[in-house]
């Protein structure tokens, strides 16, 4: 999936990216909106690992860097938002390495999450039991 198709207008990508932002939050409502049994199973199987995960992640660029950073919230949020939305693929360890220099270059969280999208889209990811 490409962002904006090549020969877009102005008025185009702002309709897309205004569309991209609806879609966005109606995920993040989602997650949201769990009820207590699904909020534990996908802490047990997926927001436990990104939480371990997010705190690793590139600490030393200075988007990443300091105690008490927005940022690694954002990229959390990003992850788990991805794992809502695709549970066929949910979370491995490492797409938060992935994610990272994406967000840091685009710091949008929308854009930045629909840019992962499309990047996993191709992306063939394997981990390891």
């Amino acid at each position: 999936m490409h962002y904006y198709p090549y020969s877009s207008t102005f008025e185009e990508r702002e309709q897309i990216r205004n569309d991209q932002y609806i879609e966005y939050q109606k995920i993040r409502k989602e997650r949201e909106s769990m009820s207590s049994e699904e909020r534990d199973k996908f802490w047990k199987s997926v927001q436990c690992t990104v939480e371990k995960d997010v705190v690793r992640t590139d600490r030393s660029h200075v988007y990443f860097k300091g105690e008490g950073n927005p940022n690694i919230d954002i990229l959390k949020n990003i992850l788990l938002n991805y794992a809502v939305a695709l549970p066929e693929y949910g979370y491995t360890q490492g797409m938060s390495d992935l994610l990272a220099p994406v967000l840091a270059e685009l710091q949008n969280e929308v854009d930045a999450y629909w840019c992962f999208v499309g990047l996993m889209q191709k992306t063939t990811f394997f981990s390891s039991p």
